[in-house]
């Protein structure tokens, strides 16, 4: 192995810093250094081969699940199972990728008396797969660390983190406070702990997030959101699966980007948050920037909090809610189905499209008084200047709450924060505070929509299908108001949003096979 060698002024070895892999060859060489004096020919020779980038990428890969002191040379020497993830991890710089090479399940447990593991550089780590691949703390350490150092790109994928705690700090499972960034990807969270912020994960000033088929269950934060995102860019969250997840202050999973967030085809279930959201908390940023939050074909059902299910903050921000269903959960202040705020530095709007808020309940743990009580399924408030609510094509029906309303605005609003305009939609009672406008198409002091209960009807989240009575078929709004994939119902592909010639209200779309001509000519068909 070359590690450091001289190289002579006719152009052989002066000094080169390098690693090698299992083959032997050199893959990342300092420039030269000390003036050293190139003789004639040789000389130039030497230069010419040493020049260029200060580095290039490598791939790392390991072999052995055991831990212990970080050795770097075990993964850059050709010593068969010898590499651990510590020792990648302390051998790779800014652009490596560590890959992992061991029999199919397997579990790196952590040496807790060398602490958590950190990312020191912005690698990209590809396990195996989520099933495949468990990298546990034992509930003695957090499980990884990038610093404020790294301020190039992370991505993690393939792999579950468990076991995590990183007690009275951040991030049990994953802290970042790196201002690259994060890409997280096929990845669990289980049973991760944190008396801070971020019992599963904690991403702190990066710069743009991005979250894809990632499920966190059973994390605990006694402080802080089980999930929690600050990004200084975008925050991007597909296919996110957050269930049976705790936190004592603050919320569950909780969103917050500079420029927008955007949530869809994600599932937030039987979380717990005694003085937050019980389900998703996503904020606009408290600047003059104008950002936009969107949320589509999600499910947000049996979570319980101050506000139940969804609550969001668009602060200078507009705001897209669509394709979704919020069920079963329960509130102990407001907005047991959904809590929106819209408002800023300027007039803001915020579209509801394609909703079914159904089946939750507003229970006080305390006297049902105040301003910010309300909203058995959905609260709206808002500050002035002026800002536009848009509410069409969706069930807000069914909720329950002793002096409560489907439809309440926080009590401090005057009328004219708000200007909420509703049409073909299922409302069942509104507060009397409530500044509706009527925009067609509406049917009011509607108790019971014709819903079927949660359940699989199909599609990647669970949804409420219409009863056969349901006064929800075909009396959606044509044309359906634009969000991103209103051309299916909140199922996605697969599962028009039109179907029998009329959209119905609602999440969920009855999908109406097309009669079959019996007059129509038989098109032949050929194969071969």
């Amino acid at each position: 192995m070359i590690e450091n060698a001289d190289i002579t002024a006719d152009g052989t070895l002066l000094q080169a810093s390098g690693r090698q892999v299992a083959n032997g060859s050199l893959l990342r060489r300092s420039s030269l250094i000390g003036g050293a004096a190139l003789a004639a020919g040789g000389g130039a020779a030497a230069l010419a081969l040493f020049a260029g980038p200060a580095s290039s990428a490598v791939t790392l890969t390991v072999t052995t699940t055991d831990d212990g002191v970080a050795q770097a040379s075990d993964c850059t020497t050709p010593v068969a199972n010898s590499c651990s993830l510590r020792d990648a991890l302390a051998a790779a710089a800014d652009g490596d990728t560590i890959t992992f090479s061991l029999p199919a399940t397997s579990t790196i447990t952590m040496d807790a008396t060398q602490g958590q593991m950190v990312i020191s550089a912005g690698v990209t780590i590809t396990g195996s797969g989520r099933d495949d691949l468990t990298v546990d703390g034992l509930s003695a350490t957090r499980v990884f660390y990038i610093p404020a150092s790294v301020t190039s790109d992370v991505t993690i994928s393939g792999l579950t983190i468990t076991g995590g705690n990183s007690g009275g700090a951040a991030g049990g499972g994953l802290y970042s406070k790196g201002s690259g960034n994060i890409t997280i990807s096929n990845l669990g969270f289980f049973e991760n702990q944190s008396a801070g912020f971020g019992g599963a994960f904690n991403f702190n000033h990066s710069a743009d997030v991005v979250i894809d088929d990632v499920i966190a269950n059973n994390n605990i934060a006694v402080n802080g959101a089980a999930g929690y995102v600050l990004a200084t860019g975008t925050v991007d969250a597909a296919n996110f699966v957050a269930t049976n997840n705790g936190t004592y202050t603050g919320s569950t999973a909780f969103l917050k980007g500079a420029e927008s967030v955007t949530v869809t085809g994600s599932v937030f279930e039987s979380n717990t948050a005694y003085q937050g959201a019980g389900g998703l908390d996503v904020y606009g940023y408290s600047d003059n920037s104008v950002g936009a939050i969107t949320i589509t074909n999600s499910t947000f059902s049996d979570n319980v909090g101050l506000n139940g299910g969804l609550n969001v903050l668009g602060w200078n921000a507009d705001v897209v809610i669509a394709n979704s269903t919020a069920s079963g959960n329960t509130a102990t202040i407001s907005g047991a189905g959904m809590k929106v705020r819209v408002g800023g530095s300027g007039t803001r709007s915020a579209l509801i499209a394609q909703v079914t808020v159904s089946g939750n309940t507003l229970n006080p743990s305390g006297p049902a008084s105040g301003a910010y009580y309300g909203g058995s399924g959905l609260i709206l408030y808002g500050t002035a200047p002026m800002n536009n609510v848009s509410i069409t094509g969706s069930i807000i029906s069914g909720n329950a709450g002793t002096g409560f309303h489907d439809i309440d605005v926080n009590g401090y609003n005057t009328p004219q924060d708000l200007v909420i305009t509703t049409d073909h939609s299922i409302i069942g009672t509104a507060g009397t505070l409530v500044p509706l406008t009527d925009g067609g198409g509406n049917t009011f002091n509607v108790t019971d929509p014709g819903l079927n209960a949660l359940a699989n009807n199909g599609g990647p989240t669970k949804t409420m299908s219409l009863k056969a009575t349901s006064p929800a078929i075909d009396a959606g709004p044509n044309p359906v108001a634009t969000f991103p994939g209103n051309q299916f119902d909140q199922r996605g592909s697969g599962f028009a949003r039109i179907s029998n010639g009329k959209a119905d209200i609602g999440a969920f779309e009855l999908q109406v096979a097309t009669p079959v001509d019996p007059d129509a000519p038989v098109v032949p068909a050929f194969t071969g």
